[in-house]
C-alpha cells in the first residue's frame, strides 16, 4: 500500500497571516500522487483547515496498523512556529499565541506527536514533507527505529525515513509565487510531473532526486531560502514517483537545464541563449521532432527562476542607486532600509555584495593626468654584437607519461570504477563510490556506516589507493591527505574533538555556509556541495562528509540530531577526526 495524508492550512487567527497557497498545494500534489503513471498511490487523503483533534487522529491512522512494506507520506503546507526551546509546532485555524508571543501548545500539533507516530509505525518506508517556516526544526529530538539491513524491495526503493523541509530550523519560508503554489512545493511538483528530477534516468524519481531538483530551483529563484533533506538509514533512496524513459520533450528539458547549469551564458532580460547553444538546441528540437511552441515553453519554464532572481537583483541595485543619490556614505537609516529590501527579495549577502562594491565602494579611478617619466639618455657604451654560434638541434620535448596508480587493496576491493569516475570528472558519482568501496574495505557494507574504530583499523593500502586517485585526478585539490594537511598541519587538529578547530576546518573545506540574516553559519546539505573542479571550489571540499554518516540509533545519536537540525547530514566527528589524523596519509 502507498498512502498519503496531505494537510493544508490557510485560515488563521489574527496572530497569523492568512495563506493563499496551501489549498492549491494540496490539490496539485493529490493529483500528482494519484496519477497512475507518476505517483501511483493507492490512497491519498486531503485535509484542509482541520482542528487539532482531526489532524492528530488523521496522523495516527496514517501510521498505525501498517505493514512493513507500506509507503507512507505526510505533507503539510501552512505556518510552522517554534517555541522558546526550538520545538516545532504545526499551526491550525484555532492556533493562538500567549502574551509572550509563544504558541499555545494545546491549540497546535507538535512535531513530537508526528515523530512518535512515525516511530511507532511498522512501515519501513516513510516520507515527511513540510512546507512551512522553521520546518528544519522537525528533526529536534528525532529517534530512529531498529536499524536492520538496508535492502531494495521492488518499486519502493530502499527502506528508511526521509524528511524534506522547505527551510532550515532558523529560516522563514517564502510563501507563494505566481503559480499560486508555495515556492518549494511548486518545484517539487514540477520535478515529479515532468520527470525532470529523474537525474540518473532509471525511470524512478527517488526522494533525494525530487528534493535536489526542488532545492536547486528554489535557490535559483530565492537564494536565501535553503530547503533541507534529513534521511534516516537510506530513506533518501525511497522511490517517490515514476518518470518516463523515452519522452522527447523531457529529453529536451534536461538538455536545456544542463546548458544552464554548465554554461550559464544567458541573457536574462531577453531569455536568449548563447548563439552556439541556440544552434544546438534548434538541431535537437528538429531531431526529436518537437513543436517550436512546446520547446519555447520548456525553455521559458526552465529559465524562469533565474530570470526572476535577476529581476530581484536589478530591483535591489535600483534601491542602492536611490540611496547613493541621497547621500554617500549612506545614512544608517538607508542601510537598514536596504537590508529590509534585501530580506524581502530573498537575496543573500553574497548576491548583493557586487552591487555594493560597484555603487557604494567603487575602486579608485586612475589619475586623469598620469605622470610620465621621459626616457633618460643611456650612459652605457653599446658593445659589439657577439656572433651567434649555430645551435645543435634539440629533439622535440616529450612529456613524461603520467604515472599509473596501482589499484592496490589488501581486502580485494576493485577500485576500477572509482578511477574511471574520477578520470571523467564525475565528482559526485566518485564521492558516492568512495563511500561504497570504503564500506567494502572496512567490512561495514551491511551496517552502512563507519565508527571511529573502523577508521582506525582501515587498511593502509586501500586508504592510500583511494587518496592517491582523488589527489591525482583533482590535480591536488581533493583527497584525504589534502584535508589532513588543512586539519592537522594548518589548524593543529588531532583525533580528539575540538569544536573550534572542527568548525574552522569545515568552513575551510566549504561544508558550512553563511547563515541567513546574520544568524551564524549553517551546515550545507549534501546536494548543496560543489561537485565541480572550479577555481572557486574550496581546497579539500571532497571527498565529502557523507562518508561518515551514521544512523541515529548509534552512540553519537545526540550529536547527529544536533547537526542534522543545523541542516547537514553531517560526518560523525569521531570517524572523521580519526581519518584526518591517520599518520599513513
Amino acid at each position: 500500500m502507498k498512502v498519503a495524508l496531505l494537510v493544508g492550512v490557510s485560515q488563521y487567527q489574527k496572530e497569523f497571516k492568512p495563506l493563499k497557497s496551501p489549498e492549491a498545494d494540496v490539490d496539485k500534489i493529490q493529483r500528482i500522487l494519484q496519477e497512475p503513471n507518476i505517483g501511483g498511490f493507492d490512497e491519498v487523503i486531503p485535509l484542509i483547515n482541520p482542528n487539532k483533534s482531526e489532524l492528530e487522529e488523521s496522523i495516527y491512522y496514517l501510521f498505525a496498523n501498517r505493514n512493513e512494506s507500506d509507503l507512507l507520506l505526510f505533507y503539510f503546507s501552512g505556518h510552522g512556529v517554534k517555541n522558546m526551546r526550538g520545538n516545532l509546532f504545526l499551526t491550525l485555524p484555532e492556533t493562538t499565541k500567549n502574551q509572550r508571543g509563544e504558541v499555545i501548545r494545546h491549540k497546535a500539533v507538535s512535531a513530537t506527536f508526528l515523530q512518535e507516530s512515525m516511530t511507532d509505525s511498522a512501515s519501513h518506508y516513510q516520507v515527511i514533507i513540510l512546507d512551512c517556516c522553521f520546518s528544519g526544526a522537525i528533526v529536534k529530538g528525532l529517534t530512529a527505529k531498529d536499524g536492520g539491513e538496508v535492502d531494495i524491495k521492488g518499486a519502493l526503493g530502499r527502506k528508511g525515513r526521509a524528511i524534506l523541509t522547505s527551510s532550515t530550523s532558523m529560516q522563514m519560508s517564502f510563501q507563494q509565487d505566481e503559480s499560486g503554489l508555495s515556492v518549494y512545493t511548486r518545484y517539487l511538483i514540477e520535478g515529479l510531473e515532468t520527470g525532470v528530477a529523474d537525474f540518473n534516468n532509471d525511470g524512478w524519481i527517488t526522494v533525494d532526486e525530487a528534493h535536489q531538483y526542488a532545492s536547486q530551483k528554489v535557490q535559483e529563484k530565492s537564494p536565501a531560502m535553503t530547503p533541507q533533506l534529513f534521511p534516516v538509514e537510506e530513506g533518501y533512496k525511497i522511490n517517490l514517483a515514476k518518470a518516463p524513459l523515452s519522452d522527447p520533450l523531457l529529453q529536451y528539458r534536461k538538455e536545456v537545464q544542463r546548458i544552464i547549469d554548465d554554461v550559464g551564458v544567458i541573457d536574462f532580460i531577453n531569455g536568449k541563449f548563447d548563439e552556439l547553444d541556440r544552434l544546438y538546441l534548434d538541431g535537437l528540437r528538429d531531431e526529436l521532432q518537437l513543436d517550436l511552441t512546446d520547446t519555447t515553453e520548456v525553455e521559458k519554464s526552465v529559465m524562469e527562476p533565474l530570470r526572476q532572481r535577476y529581476q530581484k537583483i536589478q530591483r535591489y541595485e535600483k534601491a542602492v542607486s536611490v540611496a547613493v543619490k541621497r547621500s554617500l556614505p549612506l545614512k544608517e537609516r538607508d542601510n537598514r532600509r536596504l537590508k529590509d529590501i534585501q530580506n524581502i527579495l530573498g537575496l543573500r549577502d553574497e548576491d548583493v555584495e557586487p552591487i555594493h562594491q560597484k555603487l557604494i565602494s567603487p575602486p579608485p579611478s586612475p589619475s586623469p593626468h598620469p605622470i610620465i617619466t621621459p626616457p633618460q639618455p643611456s650612459t652605457v657604451t653599446p658593445s659589439k654584437p657577439t656572433p651567434v654560434k649555430p645551435q645543435t638541434p634539440q629533439p622535440p620535448f616529450i612529456p613524461s607519461p603520467t604515472p599509473e596508480i596501482e589499484l592496490k587493496s589488501s581486502k580485494g576491493v576493485d577500485y576500477t570504477k572509482l578511477k574511471k569516475l574520477l578520470a571523467a570528472g564525475k565528482w559526485k558519482e566518485a564521492d558516492e563510490e568512495t563511500s561504497n568501496v570504503m564500506l567494502q574495505a572496512a567490512n561495514r557494507v551491511k551496517a552502512g556506516y563507519f565508527r571511529g574504530s573502523d577508521i582506525d583499523n582501515f587498511p593502509c593500502e586501500d586508504l592510500r589507493t583511494i587518496d592517491q586517485l582523488w589527489v591525482h585526478y583533482s590535480k591536488g585539490k581533493f583527497g584525504f591527505s589534502v584535508q589532513k594537511k588543512i586539519y592537522v598541519d594548518e589548524l593543529g587538529g588531532t583525533r580528539d574533538y575540538n569544536e573550534k578547530i572542527w568548525y574552522e576546518f569545515c568552513d575551510r573545506v566549504g561544508w558550512r555556509t553563511k547563515g541567513l540574516l546574520g544568524m551564524g553559519k549553517q551546515w550545507k546539505g549534501y546536494s548543496d556541495l560543489t561537485f565541480e573542479l572550479l577555481d572557486t571550489t574550496p581546497v579539500g571540499h571532497l571527498p565529502s562528509g557523507r562518508l561518515y554518516q551514521i544512523p541515529l540509533q548509534s552512540a553519537d545519536a545526540q550529536l547527529q540530531v544536533f547537526l542534522a537540525a543545523a541542516g547537514f547530514p553531517c560526518p560523525l566527528r569521531g570517524a572523521c577526526t580519526s581519518l584526518l589524523s591517520r599518520k599513513d596519509l
